[in-house]
């Protein structure tokens, strides 16, 4: 991203995409979350695929509360929700033994 910015190439949603799901898949999802809102605050919208990324790192996390504050932010967005966000909030209650 640094270099992007260097040579004032501006990042799309699917450069932002791939940082938030890099520190979604490497467990850090509250990083995760930072990107989103970096993303959001430099007016490049996030989709389906952003957010789905975050939820799941939550679920794998076993953070329900913060996969539904996530899930509940797209409908905030105007983001639809689809089979994997919907499947990703699943994953968050069965993983952490909730119904």
């Amino acid at each position: 991203l640094g270099v992007m910015q260097e040579r004032r190439l501006r990042p799309d949603v699917v450069t932002y995409t791939a940082l938030v799901d890099a520190c979604a898949k490497a467990g850090k999802a509250m990083d995760a979350v930072g990107w989103l809102d970096k993303m959001e605050a430099s007016s490049t919208y996030p989709n389906s695929v952003t957010y789905n990324a975050v939820i799941n790192s939550f679920a794998r996390s076993r953070s329900v509360a913060e996969a539904e504050r996530t899930f509940s932010r797209m409908d905030s967005a105007s983001v639809r929700r689809d089979i994997v966000s919907f499947n990703s909030l699943l994953s968050s209650y069965t993983g952490a033994g909730q119904p």
